[in-house]
């Protein structure tokens, strides 16, 4: 019996299944697909259908999207239109025919989760056009694990914004964080004290979250890569070689275009002591080798979930997340307590120990930002499965619980904190100002490296802005498509709003002979979202355009 024609608005097109080998449609198979009058459908779907594997059938129930007209004229239909050239005149009818069905079916979504890492979150190719040239089959589970998370954009998009916050401040503003030059959160001198000052307080404090939450990402958007190019029938060394690459590249930038050590001099000099300094290796260092280790880890994870279970290797994976802080500040004690050459000091400081030394300053050692990678790994094989309707509970009671471990780290004091500033004291709260003082004091943590306390604060208010993303309508609200698409495009915006606010920075200085209030500094941060939102969309609309293996889409 014939079906009914697909572009019939009664009843939509079943979807089109993968073939499996990567083949081309030929004109022959074409033109008698369609004139073919002994075939169960007599359409070109139907007889292309038969002719692929039975369990193609099972991508029946995963994500489905009609191709939009004006994608289906651009990709699908040239390939049946260059299939018209010569044909035979009494077939011009059935190849007409044939376009119009090939127009109106529907195919899998097959754009890939966003971040195996944050900065490189569309890096992966996509399959959303019906071209001559099909991609591998691929089962129901890759089809289901490789829908795109807009919560998870829209969380990195969040954390792009408060990033830049930091670095808008700290080349527009004259803002310090204390009156010693320099003075940040690190773990050999005294933590600063922000003037007594909640809004210079709040301004640094809440671009915090960005370092955990991309570190996070990443060690979640490993794992669904991986899930997703396993389905595909990607070898674990191939996944583990693709994460190298990609992992160079970040190192790559680190110690070139984001290197401060030749970079950025003598734009904010109070802020790092670049005297002497060439090679100054901030946080895309630790990006691009944590992503190398995250890789080869989720992997790992993945072969070892099939034979004890995703309960117990999520479990493993979060208690050494917790190990890893706590091991670290013992590494900083020690190196501390151990006098050695600049030459001896090189490993130390490229994996363990925020220093400057010579020639070589490490802002961002791997290690200690291994812990919320491992953190991510683990979450990504625990939730599998979770209803997206249940997430953002979920995340709700993982803040609650990192909020309340924050806490209680923070008043045990010693371990954990790796360095005290103060805790509030009955006797200071009469006073506004020593009560002002007292809470900035027991809310301020040392970040290089980052302590156990540290993680946990900054995790906690990672997981409710995750919990708060996905119960966002991403598809009404024009500030969080917004943040969506610079999610999108991170590693874009970063370059971007990094060579953007430098120049700024530059030419306020040269015209005001200083740098701008906090207050003043605020509106030009936020004016500079706005170019730097135009051009990460337009990068995206000329990324996307670009064929899926494109190192412009690294990018």
């Amino acid at each position: 019996m014939n079906s009914p024609s697909p572009s019939s608005s009664s009843e939509t097109a079943r979807p089109l299944p993968v073939p499996a080998p990567p083949r081309r449609i030929h004109r022959g198979s074409i033109l008698s697909a369609a004139s073919d009058s002994d075939s169960s459908s007599g359409t070109l779907v139907g007889t292309l259908r038969r002719s692929w594997p039975s369990d193609a059938e099972s991508l029946a129930g995963s994500a489905l999207e009609p191709v939009p007209a004006s994608l289906a004229s651009n990709s699908t239909l040239a390939a049946a239109a260059t299939l018209e050239d010569g044909a035979d005149k009494r077939n011009t009818a059935a190849v007409a025919a044939a376009k119009e069905e090939m127009a109106q079916v529907a195919i899998p979504v097959l754009d890939d989760v966003s971040e195996t890492t944050p900065l490189l979150a569309d890096a992966v190719p996509s399959y959303t056009s019906a071209a001559a040239e099909l991609p591998p089959p691929i089962s129901a589970t890759a089809a289901a694990t490789t829908a795109r998370v807009p919560a998870y954009d829209l969380a990195r998009g969040v954390i792009m914004v408060v990033m830049s916050l930091d670095h808008a401040r700290k080349y527009l503003s004259t803002a310090d964080l204390d009156a010693r030059p320099g003075a940040e959160e690190d773990w050999q001198s005294p933590l600063p004290s922000y003037h007594a000052s909640l809004a210079v307080f709040a301004t640094r404090a809440i671009t915090h979250l960005a370092a955990p939450g991309f570190f996070f990402l990443m060690g979640l958007g490993n794992v669904l890569f991986a899930r997703s190019r396993l389905a595909r029938g990607w070898s674990a060394g191939k996944m583990v070689r693709h994460g190298v690459v990609r992992g160079g590249i970040l190192v790559a930038l680190a110690a070139s275009v984001l290197n401060d050590g030749i970079m950025f001099r003598g734009v904010n000099p109070s802020d790092k002591h670049l005297s002497g300094v060439r090679l100054s290796l901030g946080v895309m260092y630790a990006l691009g080798i944590g992503m190398m280790v995250a890789m080869a880890t989720a992997v790992g994870a993945l072969r070892l979930v099939a034979r004890f279970g995703a309960a117990r290797i999520s479990t493993a994976l979060a208690l050494l997340a917790v190990s890893v802080p706590l091991l670290c500040e013992l590494v900083v004690n020690q190196y501390a307590a151990t006098p050695m050459s600049d030459t001896a000091a090189i490993p130390w400081l490229l994996a363990f120990v925020p220093d400057t030394r010579g020639a070589l300053q490490v802002m961002y050692p791997v290690v200690p930002w291994l812990a919320p990678m491992l953190w991510g790994v683990a979450y990504g094989l625990w939730s599998k499965g979770v209803p997206a309707a249940r997430m953002p509970r979920v995340h709700s009671c993982l803040a609650i619980a990192f909020a309340a471990a924050f806490v209680v780290i923070r008043l045990i004091g010693g371990t954990g904190n790796i360095r005290v500033a103060g805790a509030p004291h009955a006797s200071t709260t009469a006073d506004p100002e020593s009560c002002t003082v007292s809470l900035i004091e027991f809310l301020t943590l040392v970040k290089y490296p980052p302590s156990l306390a540290f993680q946990c604060a900054t995790l906690a208010v990672f997981h409710a802005i995750l919990a708060a993303s996905f119960r966002a309508p991403s598809a009404v609200s024009r500030t969080t498509r917004a943040l969506v698409a610079l999610g999108q495009s991170s590693l874009f915006f970063y370059l971007a709003h990094v060579l953007l606010y430098f120049a700024l920075g530059v030419a306020v200085k040269r015209v005001l002979g200083d740098g701008l209030s906090l207050a003043a500094m605020y509106p030009v941060w936020a004016a500079g979202l706005v170019p730097l939102y135009a051009a990460c969309a337009r990068y995206a609309r000329f990324k996307h355009a670009t064929a899926p293996e494109s190192l412009w889409r690294l990018f």
